[in-house]
């Protein structure tokens, strides 16, 4: 501001302001080294909040923050965007904070665009096995294509085959060529009995997350992995698993999805 001709007390009130937004009010007469890495961190976010700039970007900026002070900062800055009207960038490895923060989301992968959507597509319909991984989907499988047309697709996995709902490019689905099959760990139904895309399972031990668990067993499959609300239910050492064919998706197999 200084360097922009903005007049001291003008200065001081837009600085105060902009810290105040970072939640560091009183703090404009420390120096930077009196601070902690968190607060350097909301310092260098209200430097440039203090330009009001037209585009900002943001690359990582949440990163060294605590869990709570985090996701007090993700609402301050969706709403400081809405009141502004400005377009924001922001670079993250976090799935979570992509889909909370963004109207819209660029998937990167080695430099290259592998899916562009709104939040809620990327994460219901990742059109990758890449972007499913990426966007938190517990279980992915491989396996080869058996037939699919527009709105289902059937994947043969090692003895079984898994039917589900077909996402990205429909063409690179003809049979016989190579497919994941993925879908979330609440989508994961057990003791379901026989039907569509039911497979046994060998129990293993849970968890604990708080509000749920996550419950792996040991299947034909491979290992698959439950998420249940209920954490006082006790499960036998084998039961029944489905997905219904609407939670599975499947897509074609173009690359190494770790790159």
């Amino acid at each position: 501001l200084k360097v922009r001709g903005v007049a001291p007390a003008e200065r001081r009130a837009r600085a105060e302001e902009a810290l105040a937004l970072v939640r560091l009010p009183g703090k404009y007469e420390r120096r930077i080294h009196q601070l902690s890495g968190g607060e350097r961190q909301r310092v260098a976010l209200a430097r440039s909040l203090v330009m009001e700039p037209a585009v900002l970007l943001l690359d990582e900026p949440l990163g060294a923050l605590d869990e709570r002070l985090r996701l007090e900062m993700q609402r301050e800055l969706i709403e400081l965007r809405r009141r502004t009207g400005g377009t924001f960038i922001l670079v993250t490895h976090s799935q979570e904070e992509a889909i909370t923060m963004s109207d819209r989301v660029v998937l990167m992968r080695a430099g290259s665009i592998e899916q562009v959507g709104a939040p809620r597509d990327l994460f219901a319909s990742p059109a990758t096995e890449f972007a499913a991984r990426f966007m938190g989907v517990e279980n992915v499988l491989r396996g080869t294509v058996e037939e699919a047309d527009g709105e289902t697709a059937r994947v043969r996995v090692g003895d079984t085959t898994l039917v589900g709902r077909p996402v990205g490019d429909p063409l690179r689905l003809g049979r016989g060529a190579p497919a994941f099959a993925a879908f979330r760990a609440e989508h994961l139904r057990v003791d379901a009995g026989t039907g569509t895309n039911t497979v046994r399972g060998e129990t293993r031990p849970g968890l604990y997350k708080g509000s749920f668990r996550d419950v792996p067993f040991v299947t034909a499959l491979g290992e698959l992995t439950a998420r249940l609300a209920d954490e006082s239910v006790a499960l036998p050492s084998e039961v029944f698993l489905s997905v219904a064919p609407g939670h599975c998706l499947i897509g074609s197999v173009d690359r190494d999805a770790s790159a």
